[in-house]
């Protein structure tokens, strides 16, 4: 049976499958020996090494086949189902709608060979885009579920691509043209006039149009972009279009506007603006995030189609999380921008005028010196820190099986704030080690994130002046608030 249901995959896994059963027969064996003189009457006593084997194969080989069509069925689900409210009802496997559609999955398939290779290409393509600067989300995206490990991913490589297609351009001659390039897309996936999607090449043995791959809109006319962008850059495009039905269109535009001040490289006058421009770019993608991650733990479907499952008070805490972040961003870049001929620094920290165009124009961030520029990044952090409660908080409200990894994301990148904060000068592009990374995102499994102990330390702040007012000399006197 299990040959027959997923024989290709375990055989292509055959090194972790046999490796799991062993250690499971061999625990099993061991214990079984260690105990076999109380246990006399049990069945395992009598068991061989190859009945612990067999066994244990039978475990493993299940659990691997188990992981194989859920993956397909995460990736294809149009083989089980061509609605979308159906989509929605197989995310959740504890409910049985979940396994309604897994075996209808497993019916609707004979043979790997009918499924289309573009949806697995993309993903690996938009992985790829990452590359070196997507450090951080690769580590944060390890603690997330499996179905929703590749569509975060594919949803942060199209923010990446379209920000990088709108900044390399020269803003004079080409940067409006890559806008609209950005905004066409959008407008023809979103609102796009759809038609009925035809098969291109085959049909399983239950007659289901397994190859054509109907996910991809075809209201899109990707002959056009092809003639402007590279094929990463359309898989990431292709990907992102299977993921639309999910997302919300107002959160997809308004990232729009904020490439729109980029291209301009509109100065920063106050706190304000730049809050709105963090808002804009990086609020608006949590908003986006929040959406998927809704979706793929079977909350809903929270394009803004379903009223009831979508919750503003959940959304709008998930745009503080990425203002958050976009500001300790731009705190780092200071130096990166402004070689780039880019400034985000608010004019109201500046003395005068002329220390923009130095920042901007004459693109020399040396001129200014490391202190300057370290101040200007401390004042911004300073606002970041005023949204890190709030973002906490907003955490907190996501699914349980997603937090570690937000989590993990949000502790990670904070940790970019103490490194400025803590080194000599200002660093050109301050970095988080890969292993203090690694720590972070361990520490976040268990729930001991730095966030937890910044929390702990401000109680403890707090008992300690209550102490010193109250005239206590023991920490211990003090009774601790139920808060």
């Amino acid at each position: 049976m299990l040959y027959l249901i997923a024989g290709p995959y375990l055989f292509r896994r055959w090194g972790v499958v046999v490796a799991t059963a062993c250690l499971i027969a061999y625990i099993g064996h061991v214990s079984t020996l260690s105990t076999c003189n109380d246990f006399q009457q049990s069945l395992f006593a009598s068991w061989t090494v190859a009945d612990w084997l067999a066994v244990s194969f039978i475990f493993a080989g299940s659990t691997a086949a188990l992981d194989y069509w859920d993956a397909i069925m995460n990736t294809y689900p149009y083989l089980s189902s061509d609605k979308l409210e159906d989509h929605v009802r197989m995310q959740d496997p504890m409910k049985i709608h979940y396994w309604i559609h897994l075996t209808k999955t497993i019916m609707n398939l004979s043979s790997e060979a009918e499924l289309d290779p573009e949806p697995i290409e993309d993903l690996k393509a938009a992985i790829r885009s990452l590359g070196h600067n997507g450090r951080s989300w690769k580590t944060m995206s390890i603690l997330f579920p499996s179905n929703l490990r590749q569509e975060m991913c594919v949803l942060y490589a199209w923010f990446r691509v379209c920000d990088d297609i709108v900044d390399d351009m020269d803003p004079k001659i080409y940067g409006t043209f890559a806008l609209d390039l950005v905004r066409k897309f959008l407008n023809e996936v979103f609102h796009g006039k759809k038609s009925k999607p035809v098969s291109r090449q085959a049909t399983t043995k239950f007659g289901k149009a397994a190859f054509g791959d109907p996910s991809v809109p075809n209201v899109v006319d990707w002959n056009y972009y092809a003639q402007y962008l590279n094929e990463t850059q359309l898989a990431t495009l292709r990907g992102f279009s299977r993921l639309a039905p999910i997302l919300c269109p107002k959160a997809a535009f308004a990232l729009t506007d904020a490439w729109k001040i980029d291209i301009h490289r509109q100065a920063m006058k106050s706190q304000d603006d730049l809050l709105n421009y963090a808002g804009l770019i990086s609020g608006r993608f949590a908003e986006l995030c929040t959406c998927v991650i809704m979706y793929k733990s079977g909350r809903g479907n929270w394009s803004g189609v379903d009223p009831v499952a979508r919750k503003d008070d959940v959304l709008k805490r998930a745009r503080a999380t990425g203002q958050c972040l976009q500001l300790i961003n731009i705190a780092r870049d200071l130096i990166a921008d402004s070689l780039e001929g880019r400034c985000y620094v608010p004019l109201q920290y500046m003395p005068s005028r002329r220390t923009y165009k130095t920042l901007k124009d004459s693109r020399d961030p040396s001129r200014i010196g490391e202190s300057t520029l370290k101040s200007y990044a401390m004042q911004i952090l300073k606002l970041a820190d005023c949204l890190t409660g709030q973002a906490q908080v907003g955490i907190d409200g996501l699914p349980y099986e997603v937090r570690d990894g937000v989590r993990a994301a949000f502790e990670i990148y904070s940790a970019i704030s103490p490194a400025i904060r803590n080194a000599q000068g200002f660093p050109k592009r301050a970095k988080v080690p890969k292993r203090r990374q690694q720590m972070i995102a361990f520490s976040c499994i268990y729930g001991f994130h730095p966030g937890l102990g910044r929390v702990l330390q401000a109680a403890l702040y707090k008992l300690l002046m209550l102490n010193k007012l109250s005239g206590h000399k023991k920490l211990a006197d003090i009774a601790l608030p139920s808060k």
